[in-house]
């Protein structure tokens, strides 16, 4: 599924680079490897490790064992909100507490065996993160997931070890699409905004890089169309080694 799903993704991306009128669907432009920066923001879901369908099996599995219905597309559609707020969204809001903490508990143990069977990291991922690393760059790992779940997803994928900065929700009190986890991240790492990347799938991603005036790197292999976002992103790469500064070959090894 994923194969046809990148080959369509990059394909559309290929035709609106060949267009005139590319502009809308972008601030600036499509492949080639993108400039060089100090530091390098990813966020997690979709943009590093593919759990587009382990998160809507986690819903349905959930709203089976709530006998309640489950939009598929609300949930796809909701991917890179902090989890608290896309449950919320998902179910409804008129219910009580003791309801969501079943709800979240049936998610989370549903989600977490999937992940035991079902997760990985989307190809060229950790070849892309061991060339930065050997380059000398700072990497952060900026998510909507909580912690609980995502330092266990990528330890599954072997991605744990990349980063020196985790921002997660409980680490600030404004979220995605709010610049406010962008920043804290570059002032974990010693770097100003400015002279860091933000790299995502998701519209979240984009709009709070932005904000936190830095670039974006839009990635196609997470399955989103950027054409109707309010943020167009800075560059979009098709594949991982794009986001490398110079030619990867010397570096991948």
């Amino acid at each position: 599924m994923f194969s046809s799903l990148w080959l369509k993704s990059r394909a559309a991306c290929n035709i609106r680079a060949r267009d005139a009128a590319s502009g809308i669907f972008l601030k600036g432009w499509i492949g080639g490897n993108v400039k060089e920066y100090d530091a390098y923001l990813f966020d997690a879901d979709g943009t590093l490790v593919d759990t587009k369908e382990i998160i809507v099996n986690s819903y349905r599995a959930m709203g089976d064992a709530l006998g309640i219905p489950i939009d598929r597309a609300l949930v796809y559609d909701t991917v890179g909100l902090p989890f608290e707020r896309q449950m919320r969204m998902v179910i409804g809001e008129d219910h009580p507490a003791d309801y969501f903490e079943k709800a979240k508990k049936l998610y989370t143990d549903s989600q977490m065996e999937l992940c035991r069977k079902h997760l990985r990291a989307f190809p060229g991922v950790e070849e892309g993160l061991r060339a930065l690393r050997n380059m000398g760059k700072k990497m952060a790992v900026v998510s909507s997931r909580r912690l609980v779940t995502l330092k266990p997803f990528l330890e599954a994928v072997g991605l744990d070890g990349y980063f020196s900065v985790w921002v997660t929700p409980e680490d600030t009190e404004r979220h995605k699409p709010h610049p406010e986890p962008a920043l804290y991240a570059a002032r974990l790492l010693g770097v100003e905004p400015g002279q860091c990347v933000f790299i995502g799938d998701a519209t979240f991603d984009i709009e709070c890089g932005s904000a936190a005036g830095m670039d974006t790197a839009f990635v196609v292999w997470g399955g989103m169309d950027p054409a109707d976002w309010p943020v167009k992103p800075d560059v979009t790469v098709t594949e991982f080694a794009q986001l490398l500064p110079h030619d990867p070959k010397s570096s991948l090894e």
